[in-house]
């Protein structure tokens, strides 16, 4: 009896160090796994921040007076507002009191 129950410790021994072996590898996996995850979300944050800047630098630019007006004369064929070119519209005058 007392051979079977030191057979059986040794078993339960050697069980529960290579669960405890494994389980410290898989802890080790899964931080050195967010780590790299953490890493590359940096990266991809830095990267899009500079996308944003160059993209914020561009609508800045074309929202200037001057972009706005050469753009409207170009693309739109659009012309400077003179007392010729327009016109006063009235819409829903109460005419008759």
């Amino acid at each position: 009896m007392n051979r079977i129950f030191g057979d059986w410790l040794r078993l339960l021994i050697v069980v529960g160090l290579v669960s405890a072996t494994t389980g410290y590898v898989w802890v080790k996996v899964q931080i050195t796994e967010t780590a790299m995850g953490i890493a590359q979300a940096q990266k991809s944050s830095e990267a899009l921040r500079q996308t944003r800047s160059k993209l914020q630098a561009a609508v800045d630019l074309a929202q200037r007076p001057g972009v706005l007006r050469v753009r409207a004369t170009r693309e739109l064929q659009m012309v400077d507002a003179t007392v010729l070119t327009t016109s006063e519209l009235i819409v829903g005058a109460n005419l008759g009191g």
